[in-house]
């Protein structure tokens, strides 16, 4: 929950947005498309630090970079060890906002990851401003996956608690990390899907009223603001909705290589 409206970050106006990327390591067992776009997240990485002027000065991940990083546990550390360092050195040259989802969690404290602003998912949506057309614009982001349905949130809440994280850690340590390879193998060849787009507007609405919701009974202080727009992933669509209040959902890097800029989002 965010309390100090008084310093509301800035989204500045070279800002590039990059969602659901589900990065897997590219020594484990992969299907083609799997590689393709973990390597593909690599290189533009790679690309960017290889030509530091054209490094945008923000960079917001916008939760699922990994598709299994477990910050408290080693074996999942190591695992992701090539791409927290691409992010940490990038981190050197431009701001970078990693918005937790519900597969990269618990990234707080991280050591490889000293310089990156972590916004765990009990600190989502976050209130940001923009100017656009000289004018001030305040945005809601979040990884997505939240305001869906109370399982759901038991489920994510559970994943997130210190004790299964205790336990998790125990059984990483003790089975030198067989256990969490098991698991990454597992959830590695689940299948990762576009999301339905056929009733997008529908959708939004859904959304903005859950948003809106958000801003009126627990951004108290913020009750005076216009929520002009929401960015959220989560949902690997893909498309915006203008209206009153301008909806983003991002599309997934780890479907179609996109990387999404703040004004391309409002023209």
């Amino acid at each position: 929950m965010q309390n100090d409206y008084a310093q509301i970050p800035l989204i500045k106006d070279d800002a590039i947005f990059i969602a659901d990327a589900h990065f897997m390591p590219l020594h484990t067992d992969l299907t083609h498309q799997s590689k393709v776009s973990s390597q593909a997240l690599l290189e533009y990485f790679e690309h960017l630090l290889n030509n530091i002027q054209t490094i945008p000065s923000q960079i917001f991940l916008m939760g699922d970079i990994a598709h299994l990083l477990l910050g408290k546990i080693p074996s999942s550390i190591q695992s992701n060890k090539a791409l927290l360092n691409a992010i940490q050195s990038l981190s050197q040259y431009t701001q970078i906002w990693w918005f937790e989802g519900n597969h990269d969690f618990k990234l707080t404290g991280l050591t490889s990851l000293s310089s990156v602003r972590i916004i765990p998912r009990s600190q989502q949506p976050k209130l940001f401003y923009t100017m656009h057309q000289a004018q001030k614009k305040h945005l809601l982001l979040a990884h997505g996956d939240i305001f869906l349905n109370t399982k759901y949130e038991l489920y994510i809440r559970l994943m997130n608690t210190q004790i299964l994280n205790a336990i998790m850690y125990a059984l990483d340590t003790l089975s030198r990390g067989r256990v969490y390879r098991s698991i990454i193998a597992k959830v590695n060849a689940n299948t990762i899907k576009q999301g339905r787009s056929d009733n997008i507007h529908t959708f939004a609405q859904s959304r903005i009223q859950a948003y809106n919701a958000y801003m009126q009974k627990v951004l108290k202080n913020a009750q005076n603001i216009t929520l002009d727009a929401i960015i959220e992933g989560h949902f690997h669509i893909g498309k915006t909705c203008k209206g009153e209040t301008l909806y983003v959902s991002l599309p997934s890097f780890y479907i179609s290589r996109s990387i999404c800029d703040i004004k391309s989002l409002f023209t």
